[in-house]
């Protein structure tokens, strides 16, 4: 645990993990008493706060039930290489999609010009998977351009 510091804009307090984690307070602040919460990063006028990826990779490790609610930067490294399933046309878009050990991973590929698709429309066509992302078919490679999501579908 560091020392006091009010410079840290990414701290979480408690009731802040519970909010990132959609799980009630009283639930986490159990947790942390008896040693099965995530590990303070420090402490802010003498209460600890926690970093959002230090409390999304603890709920990764430990809960895969709340999947959903984790960036995929934040998972487990997997230990099998992930199982393309394939890609499929709707819409104006094509959804490739993959099974990776943390779950159903899907990529929605629009086409430039669109700006924002559907995804609950989108996603009703498809099985739910754990994590979306879309991204805007580039006019060159590096052009890509890819926004991580987690829709509530």
């Amino acid at each position: 645990m560091g020392d006091d510091s009010d410079d840290d804009p990414e701290g979480l307090d408690l009731a802040g993990c519970a909010t990132l984690l959609g799980q009630p307070r009283l639930l986490l602040w159990i947790w942390s008493k008896v040693g099965k919460f995530a590990s303070p990063a420090g402490t802010k006028n003498s209460r600890p706060f926690w970093h959002e990826d230090d409390v999304y990779r603890w709920a990764a490790r430990t809960h895969p039930e709340l999947i959903r609610r984790i960036p995929i930067r934040c998972w487990p490294d997997a230990e099998h290489p992930a199982t393309y399933h394939g890609a499929r046309e709707i819409e104006d878009a094509v959804i490739q999609t993959w099974k990776a050990d943390s779950g159903t991973v899907c990529v929605i590929w629009s086409r430039p010009e669109l700006n924002e698709l559907s995804l609950p429309h989108v996603a009703a066509e498809f099985p739910t998977p754990t994590h979306w992302s879309t991204c805007t078919a580039p006019s060159t490679f590096s052009d890509q351009r890819c926004q991580p999501r987690n829709p509530t579908i």
